[in-house]
C-alpha cells in the first residue's frame, strides 16, 4: 500500500496561493474510533520543493552569446546557458477509506482531494486501491501492540513515548523518527488507537548543475518537505466489506475502460479538445473478500502517436459504492434520492440519482465537481464514471466505459 509520503508527494502543484479547503484542526484523540472494517480516516496534508539552487547550467544549442547569456564550453563544444530552477507547493486532503482489516491484511482505499486555487472547493484525484500485509494499514494505522514493541535501533530509528501536544490536543503518543544525509521523517502515533496523528518529512534532492565563477559545478539540489495531520475518523456503515466476492467476480481476470477525456472552456475558446484514453485492469492475486490489480492508464497529448502511461493498482471488494466494484446486497437496497453520505470534512455528498432495473446511478458532488458512477445491480460492476471538474474558467470532463470483462 503506498506511505503517506508517497502519497504527499503527489501533493505537490504549483500554487501560489491558496485558499484552505478546511479549518486544520488537530483531530480529538477521545473522539477516535477504534480502527477497522468500514472506517474513513482524512488528513490533511501538505508539500513543498525548495529549491536548493536559484539556477541551473543547461544545454542551450540555439543560444546566441552576443543576444544571451551564455558560452560555449570549450571541452566539448556545447552552448550552455542557465534556467531558473523551479519551485513548487500544494495542499490538500488524503482519505483512507478502510474496506476490510483483520489481524494480517488491510484492503484500502486511498483518496486524495485538492483544493482549487480560486474558490477552495475540493476537486478529486483518481481513487488508488491497495492491499497492505502485516495487520497495518501502510503509515497511517499501525496496531498498537506493534506500536508497543517497537524499540529505538541505534543509527536507524529512534522511538519516544510519553505526551505529545499538537495544537490545542495532547494525547499518549508514539513518536518514530529516522535520519539520515539524504532526509529525515517523524512520525506520532496515539499509542491507544494507533492511527497516525502528524508526520513530516525531509528530503535532500541530488545535486544540480550550476555556474560559479564561469565554472558548471554541483549545485545543492531541491529539498522536498511534507507534512500530514490527522483531522478526524468515523465509521461509516455502509463503506467496508459487506460480504464475500461472488464467484462470477472472481473468475474475473481482465478488465477493459475505453474513455474520454474533454476539456473545455466556454468564452475563451470555440469548442472543446476531446482526447482518447484508456484503462486497463488485470488482476494480480485473488481471496475470497477481494482482487488485487495492476493498472494501466494511457492519455493521448493530443500532439504525438505516444500516450502517455500511468501505472498503478486497484482492488475490486464487495463493499460500498466508488471503486470498481460494489456489494450487489447493498445495491439492491439503494433508491434513487437515497442520501448515501455527506461527509463532515471533504464536503463530498454522495447520494443515488437514478435507479432501474439493471443499475445504480450514484452522484459524488462538489461545489465545482461532479463525479456519476453507474453500477450493473446484478454483478456489482461499475459500467461507467464520468466526472465533470470546473476549475478557473475552465471544464474538464472524463468519461470511461466498461468495455471488455473476461
Amino acid at each position: 500500500m503506498p506511505s503517506f509520503t508517497m502519497i504527499i508527494r503527489a501533493a505537490v502543484i504549483a500554487l501560489s496561493a491558496v485558499v484552505h479547503a478546511v479549518p486544520v484542526t488537530a483531530a480529538d484523540p477521545s473522539s477516535l474510533p477504534p480502527a477497522g472494517t468500514g472506517v474513513r480516516v482524512t488528513f490533511y496534508s501538505a508539500s513543498a520543493s525548495v529549491p536548493g539552487a536559484s539556477h541551473q547550467a543547461v544545454w542551450k544549442p540555439d543560444c546566441d552569446p552576443a543576444v544571451e547569456e551564455c558560452w560555449t564550453d570549450p571541452a566539448t563544444g556545447r552552448t550552455i546557458g542557465q534556467d531558473a530552477v523551479p519551485g513548487a507547493a500544494g495542499e490538500g486532503l488524503t482519505q483512507l477509506d478502510i474496506l476490510y482489516l483483520d489481524t494480517d491484511t488491510c484492503v484500502a482505499m486511498v483518496t486524495q482531494y485538492f483544493p482549487e486555487i480560486e474558490s477552495g472547493s475540493l476537486v478529486s484525484g483518481p481513487p488508488v486501491g491497495a492491499v497492505g500485509r502485516g495487520g497495518a494499514c501502510s503509515d497511517f494505522w499501525i496496531p498498537p501492540a506493534q506500536l508497543a514493541a517497537m524499540q529505538t535501533l541505534p543509527g536507524a530509528l529512534q522511538v519516544l513515548r510519553g505526551p505529545y501536544t499538537l495544537g490545542t490536543r495532547s494525547f499518549d503518543a508514539v513518536s518514530v523518527s529516522s535520519g539520515t544525509s539524504a532526509g529525515y521523517s517523524h512520525s506520532a502515533y496515539e499509542a491507544g488507537t494507533g492511527y497516525l496523528m502528524v508526520a513530516s518529512s525531509r528530503t535532500q534532492g541530488s545535486s544540480v548543475p550550476t555556474i560559479e565563477n564561469d565554472k558548471v559545478v554541483g549545485g545543492t539540489g531541491s529539498t522536498l518537505i511534507t507534512y500530514a495531520q490527522l483531522l478526524g475518523a468515523r465509521a461509516v456503515g455502509w463503506l467496508g466489506v459487506a460480504e464475500p466476492l461472488p464467484q462470477a467476480a472472481l473468475a474475473v481476470d481482465h478488465l477493459v475502460y475505453t474513455c474520454s477525456s474533454t476539456t473545455a472552456a466556454p468564452g475563451l475558446m470555440e469548442g472543446a479538445v476531446v482526447l482518447p484514453c484508456s484503462l486497463d485492469a488485470r488482476v494480480t492475486a485473488r481471496a475470497p473478500l477481494y482482487m488485487e490489480l495492476a493498472t494501466t492508464i494511457q492519455q493521448s497529448d493530443g500532439v504525438t502517436s505516444v500516450p502517455t502511461t500511468f501505472t498503478g493498482t486497484d482492488i475490486v471488494a464487495a463493499a460500498g459504492p466508488g471503486g470498481l466494484f460494489a456489494s450487489p446486497s447493498l445495491l439492491a437496497t439503494l433508491t434513487t434520492g437515497t442520501v448515501v453520505d455527506d461527509d463532515p470534512i471533504t464536503r463530498v455528498r454522495m447520494a443515488v440519482t437514478a435507479t432501474d432495473a439493471s443499475t445504480v446511478t450514484i452522484s459524488m458532488t462538489t461545489p465545482i465537481e461532479t463525479r456519476q458512477l453507474i453500477y450493473e445491480r446484478a454483478t456489482g460492476w461499475l459500467l461507467r464514471v464520468t466526472t465533470e471538474q470546473r476549475r478557473g474558467g475552465f471544464i474538464y470532463q472524463t468519461d470511461y466505459q466498461l468495455t471488455g470483462r473476461e
